[in-house]
């Protein structure tokens, strides 16, 4: 046992992380479907993990489809997975720096570099998925796939 805090940081972040994957795979579809748990391959039915192809991301950049993304699964998944890779980066390195050098105050400073990078990730999401709440509206496609599926389903009202 290291005794690093940025490790504890990280090993705190995957818990919650593994948490919220638990309590979305015990949600019936249709409340996960609205992306109130980002969806990970580490759920058992099968969300994905993978970032928006290229195909359909289209001739845009990466930050410019993020912004007209009407898909949040997608882009919390990949900021998720962004946010793990980068805080497991800097734990490593903090822990690695403050053995090398002897000086446990990297070991603390690379976890609050974690905490900013994971606050700056939930500000992000917040700010996207809350015009999504409250301000876009769903694309055609979807919204003729949602009118498809209630139609054939007996028990919707019509």
């Amino acid at each position: 046992m290291t005794g690093s805090a940025a490790m504890l940081v990280e090993a705190i972040h995957s818990l919650v992380d593994t948490c919220n994957q638990v309590l979305a795979s015990r949600m019936p579809t249709s409340i996960t479907s609205c992306s109130l748990w980002p969806r990970s391959s580490r759920e058992p039915r099968g969300g994905s993990r993978s970032a928006p192809s290229a195909k359909r991301k289209g001739e845009a950049g990466y930050v410019e489809a993020f912004r007209k993304s009407k898909d949040p699964p997608t882009f919390m998944v990949l900021f998720e997975d962004s946010a793990a890779l980068i805080g497991i980066g800097l734990a490593f390195l903090g822990t690695w720096a403050a053995s090398t050098f002897q000086l446990p105050a990297l070991d603390g400073t690379a976890s609050i570099l974690i905490g900013l990078v994971l606050g700056g990730i939930a500000a992000i999401l917040a700010s996207e998925t809350k015009s999504l709440l409250i301000g876009k509206t769903a694309l055609p496609e979807v919204e003729n796939s949602i009118q498809s599926l209630a139609s054939n389903d007996p028990d919707t009202a019509r």
